[in-house]
């Protein structure tokens, strides 16, 4: 039960933050009506995108850039780069977590999660969690 738990709960924070993200931008247009679901998924990406970015200098210059070809207004920049100091790092450990669980071979898994236990990415307990995820989501 716990790993249904886990599951879930894994979900609706992945959920949360992409709909963090897209809501406050959607309402800044200033309209009622809600963006087309295209457009929606484009924001959603350029969201991942960003969260993804692990050097500060570039979120920066990015967002410089951004400013100064007037697609953001300086206080949606800091508001972006609050947003990003947050949680880019929180993010990048959940994808890195998904794409471990999207491997299709338990022997690969286990040997990466083992080259990871030896290089002191993770704990042996964090690496037994993966593979009872894994397990899981890959016995139904």
């Amino acid at each position: 039960m716990k790993k249904k738990t886990m599951i879930i709960v894994c979900g609706v924070l992945l959920a949360a933050v992409l709909a963090f993200g897209v809501i406050p931008v959607a309402a800044a247009n200033g309209s009622n009506q809600t963006a087309p679901a295209a457009q929606q998924i484009h924001k959603r990406q350029i969201l991942v995108r960003l969260l993804s970015i692990q050097d500060e200098a570039k979120v920066d210059a990015l967002l410089a850039q951004a400013v100064a070809d007037k697609k953001i207004t300086a206080d949606q920049s800091t508001n972006i780069k609050d947003f990003w100091t947050a949680h880019h790092s929180q993010f990048l450990k959940n994808r890195i977590v998904d794409r471990l669980l999207k491997v299709q071979d338990q022997a690969k898994l286990q040997a990466a999660l083992d080259k990871a236990v030896a290089a002191g990415k993770i704990t042996a307990d964090q690496a037994k969690k993966i593979m009872d995820l894994w397990t899981t989501l890959h016995t139904k």
